[in-house]
């Protein structure tokens, strides 16, 4: 229940911080990196928020936190990294994309 509960917080956290749209013909995206034990949960989450708004683009693509991780911090185009490990990611994502540019 609780893991619903936040997954839904960070889908409407993303569609609060998505860019806004001159055009009201584009449907804004929300791009989700989820490690393969969330897909369930998630699945189960994500046609809900559909439902409610159907105006918004949700995809979500499985697989490894670790693997995600290290693509998150090359510049990878996820809005969301949900991750199944709690030591992971081991710093923060911003703190790691500014020292792999520098």
């Amino acid at each position: 229940m609780m893991l619903r509960f936040l997954l839904r917080a960070l889908l409407l956290t993303a569609v609060f911080h998505a860019p806004a749209s001159a055009e009201t013909s584009t449907t804004v995206s929300i791009r989700i990196a989820a490690a393969s034990d969330l897909r369930f949960a998630l699945e189960e989450t994500l046609i809900s928020f559909r439902a409610l708004h159907p105006a918004l683009g949700v995809d979500a693509t499985y697989g490894s936190s670790g693997n995600f991780f290290a693509q998150v911090r090359e510049g990878a185009p996820f809005d969301i990294f949900l991750s199944a490990s709690p030591a992971s990611p081991p710093t923060p994502i911003s703190a790691a994309a500014s020292s792999a540019s520098a």
